[in-house]
């Protein structure tokens, strides 16, 4: 009788603690951004074909995610191009940011979300055949408040070297936004609710 007491009360225990430990809300911010979508040239024409995954790095996560992309021939190409030409760019993201700026008179308001991320790029033509650098690349929802979202490709040296933007056209993509990058929520303890 004992026994059964003593696992009945041992169940109970763990399934409060579970309980409790699902319930409790995260204590941190969780900005993200995935994408599997097509990027066009301002006269419409496909440049290229985007893969991203990306959130801010964290200690326990410190490459922020990843960043592939696939180019059309004989397009638009933001870099300087390796000597065969350029088909794929596969990246090493080393920061990403999240953020938005309902000031700017361009903008409609707080819909505006812009994130970005920065790392090398390394840009294939040929096998054997590539050329890598420092890239910077920036997502904006809606900045003009005409439904279209852009996409900007340049250096990281975003004033010495400008951003050559396009606009994101079809495939899907979804920014989670949840604050801008540097702020960090107020943990929440005892009974707070999120």
């Amino acid at each position: 009788m004992r026994r059964l007491v003593a696992l009945v009360s041992a169940a109970v225990l763990v399934a409060t603690l579970a309980g409790s430990s699902v319930a409790a809300a995260p204590s941190y911010r969780v900005n993200h951004v995935v994408g599997n979508f097509d990027v066009l040239d301002w006269d419409g024409s496909v440049v290229g074909h985007v893969v991203v995954n990306y959130g801010e790095p964290t200690y326990e996560r410190v490459v922020p995610g990843t960043l592939d992309v696939t180019w059309a021939p004989d397009a638009r190409f933001p870099y300087p191009q390796p000597q065969y030409g350029a088909k794929e760019s596969h990246t090493i993201l080393a920061a990403a940011w999240f953020g938005s700026d309902p000031t700017r008179p361009e903008q409609t308001g707080n819909e505006f979300i812009e994130t970005g991320a920065d790392g090398s790029m390394c840009d294939f033509g040929a096998p054997w055949n590539y050329l890598c650098h420092d890239f910077g690349f920036v997502i904006q929802l809606n900045p003009f408040g005409d439904g279209k979202n852009l996409v900007a490709f340049g250096r990281m040296d975003w004033k010495n070297n400008p951003a050559e933007w396009y606009v994101i056209g079809e495939g899907a993509f979804h920014v989670t936004y949840t604050g801008p990058t540097g702020e960090q929520p107020i943990p929440c303890r005892f009974g707070c609710k999120p």
